[in-house]
């Protein structure tokens, strides 16, 4: 699961805080600002757009980061 994260974060140019194994949940960064949060469960993919919204669930990482509204990175 933290391949499918890594490359998901790679096509929208974020990164990612510290991974909380137990309930494998993160914080996503880009350009310095907080995007959202978003994490993995038995229930698969979900994202939070704050720390109290509503969770938004997807089959993939790459489509739950997209569910926050983040466009995919453009090579310069």
């Amino acid at each position: 699961m933290s391949d499918e994260l890594e490359e998901a974060c790679t096509v929208f140019g974020l990164y990612h805080g510290e991974i909380d194994w137990l309930s494998f949940s993160t914080k996503l960064y880009q350009d310095g600002h907080l995007v959202g949060f978003i994490g993995c469960n038995q229930e698969g993919w979900y994202a939070k757009p704050r720390q109290y919204g509503l969770n938004r669930v997807a089959a993939s990482a790459e489509q739950v980061i997209a569910s926050l509204g983040v466009r995919a990175a453009v090579a310069a």
